[in-house]
C-alpha cells in the first residue's frame, strides 16, 4: 500500500475551518437577498407548491449557493495538505504553487465555474507568472476538479477571446487538467482523489459527532457511488 502524500491532520483541519467553523455558522436572511415574487409565482405553479413551501425551497437553494462558495476554495486548501504544496491564499493571481515539481495552478471546482472571459484572464495570469525569471521552468495549470465528463485530460489551455474570437496561443507550459489527473500529478501516485475522498467520508461523521450534529443519514456507500459516477472514466 502506497504511503499517503498528504497530511491527514491538515485535511481534518480544512474540514473544520471551511465547513464547521465557517459555513455551518454562517447566517442566511432570505429577505436580504431580494426574493423574486415573479419567480415565486411561476415556480409555485410549475411545482404545485404554496408560497410557504416555495420560500423553504428558496432557502435551501440559497444555502446551496453559500455552500458552493466554500467548496470553491475547498480543493485549494486540500491540495495544500500535500507535502511541499503552498496555498497562495485568496486575492493572489494564482492559487497554488508546488516548487518541487515546478507547478503553479489556478483551481476551480467545476468545468463550468469559469466563464469564457475569465478563462482568458486565467491564461494571462499564468502566462505572466511564467514570464517571471523564478518561474521560467514551471508549468501552469488551470484545474477543473469536476470535468464535464468523467474522462482524464492534461492538454494545452487555449481559451477563446469573447471579443476577437481568437484563441490564446498554444504554450506547452500552460495547460488545462481534470481534478483526478491533477491530484495524481501532485502526489505522484494513482487514485489520489479517490483515497482522499474516502478519508473525508470517514472524518466527517467523527467531527459531526463532536459538534453534536446528527449523522443518521450520512451514507458512506452512497457518497462513494456518487463519486464514482462523477469521476470514473467512461472511456
Amino acid at each position: 500500500m502506497s504511503i499517503k502524500k498528504y497530511d491527514i491532520n491538515k485535511v481534518e483541519q480544512v474540514l473544520r475551518d471551511l465547513f464547521f467553523n465557517r459555513w455551518k455558522q454562517s447566517t442566511n436572511n432570505l429577505y436580504n437577498n431580494n426574493l423574486d415574487p415573479f419567480s415565486a409565482i411561476l415556480s409555485s405553479a410549475k411545482n404545485d407548491m404554496n408560497i410557504h413551501n416555495w420560500i423553504k425551497s428558496e432557502e435551501i437553494r440559497q444555502l446551496g449557493k453559500t455552500e458552493q462558495n466554500f467548496i470553491g476554495i475547498l480543493h485549494q486548501k486540500l491540495i495544500s495538505c500535500f507535502d511541499g504544496v503552498e496555498d497562495l491564499k485568496t486575492g493572489r493571481l494564482l492559487d497554488t504553487i508546488y516548487e518541487d515539481k515546478n507547478i503553479i495552478a489556478e483551481i476551480k471546482n467545476k468545468f463550468n465555474t469559469t466563464k469564457g472571459n475569465h478563462k482568458i484572464a486565467i491564461y494571462d495570469d499564468i502566462n505572466n507568472k511564467l514570464s517571471e525569471p523564478k518561474y521560467k521552468n514551471f508549468t501552469g495549470y488551470y484545474v477543473e476538479i469536476i470535468p464535464k465528463r468523467p474522462i482524464r485530460y492534461n492538454k494545452e489551455f487555449t481559451p477563446p477571446d469573447n471579443r476577437t474570437k481568437e484563441r490564446r496561443p498554444k504554450n506547452k507550459n500552460i495547460r488545462v487538467i481534470d481534478g483526478v489527473s491533477f491530484y495524481d500529478l501532485i502526489s505522484g501516485q494513482n487514485n489520489t482523489l479517490s483515497i482522499l475522498f474516502d478519508d473525508i467520508v470517514v472524518l466527517m461523521p467523527n467531527i459531526m459527532k463532536e459538534y453534536k450534529m446528527t449523522f443518521d443519514n450520512f451514507s458512506a456507500e452512497e457518497f462513494k457511488i456518487l463519486f464514482n459516477k462523477v469521476f470514473l472514466t467512461d472511456e
